[in-house]
This record gives structure tokens, sequence and C-alpha cells, in this order.
């Protein structure tokens, strides 16, 4: 796994190259570096147990999860910790100390899960990654595949990517299955059936 910190021009250059581009102007060559894309329908207030039982009982090495906020990354991760599940959150209210000891463990397998947001997770990148989860789906399809590529695997293996979706999410879904030309595939759990 390559964990590292990026330049601010770096950032700055991958923004300007963003604002000028579409989502997706391939999707065959998306599909490339991205294996499975699944989400699941679920109550907002069941997304925590979703992920911890997903983390617990699908064999997955490590992942990084998105939050909305800072205060919801600190939660999750939290929350992860007293179900058994290592995992830190990483912010901009962090000190870069902090962060870049976050960043370590990871790397180093100590931490199994990142949860960030995305003013953080821009400034890095990261491969080797088994799975990003979208906790909240409430994203712009740009917003989707730009997370999937800035953390796609080593060559020659794919990113798997999980999203949750509640019911006010559910617009989010249909666009992101426009632009990829290829509709998510819907998961049932157990914990929520809920369809569109």
């Amino acid at each position: 796994m390559i964990l590292m910190q990026r330049t601010q021009q770096e950032v700055a250059t991958r923004g300007n190259l963003q604002q000028t581009s579409h989502a997706i102007s391939d999707a065959a060559a998306f599909d490339q570096f991205v294996g499975r894309q699944i989400v699941y329908f679920i109550s907002e207030n069941m997304k925590d147990t979703l992920v911890a039982d997903i983390l617990r009982n699908e064999g997955i090495s490590n992942g990084i999860i998105y939050m909305k906020t800072n205060f919801a990354a600190d939660r999750l991760a939290e929350y992860l910790n007293r179900s058994g599940i290592t995992a830190e959150s990483v912010h901009d209210n962090k000190s870069r100390r902090t962060g870049d000891k976050s960043f370590a463990n990871f790397r180093d397998s100590f931490t199994r899960i990142l949860v960030t947001t995305e003013s953080a997770a821009s400034k890095m990148t990261a491969t080797g990654v088994a799975v990003i989860i979208n906790y909240d789906l409430s994203v712009s399809a740009e917003t989707y595949t730009r997370r999937l590529k800035q953390h796609r695997m080593v060559a020659g293996r794919s990113i798997k990517a999980m999203s949750f979706c509640n019911e006010s999410e559910k617009s989010s879904l249909k666009n992101i299955n426009r632009v990829l030309m290829n509709e998510l595939e819907v998961v049932e759990h157990h914990l929520d059936q809920s369809r569109p």
C-alpha cells in the first residue's frame, strides 16, 4: 500500500483539471480500474450498524469511508472501534501531525479503516485500498467518480465501491447511474430492504 500527502500545487492542478472535464469521458476506461459497484438502500439511523456488519463479515482488509462532516467522521470512527474494528478519523480539524500518524497507521495496517471527509481526502493519494464506502450518497456524480479514481488500486487490481442510500438520497443515485451509463448494483441487506 502506498499512502502519501499531496502538495498544495498538485491538489490545485487536479482541481483545475476536474473543473474542465466531465465526470466520465469514457465509461469503459473507468471500469478498468473500478470493480464491483454496489448500493444498499438503508434508513439513515441504521447506517452505522450496516457498515460495522459489512466490515465484520465480508473479509474486507481495509477501506476508506467518506462522511459529510468532521463530527460525523469522529463519531463513526469511535463507533467502529467500540465494535472491534480499528478505525481512525482524518479531517481538517485535526493537526497535520495527527493526520500523518493516522495515514502511517493505515499504510502499515495498524489501522484497518480511515473515516474521512471530502476536503481531507483530497490532500492524499492512496493505492492498495480494498473498498471505498460512501456513507452519504448525497454527492454529485463527479465527486463519486473522483473518489474512486483517486484511490484506485495497484495495476492489475480494481477497487470496490459501496454506497449507502437513504430515501432522501435517491435523486443523487439516479444522477450517478445516468453519468455512469450503468446502474449501481442493488444489494439487499437484512437490516433494511427499502427499495426505490
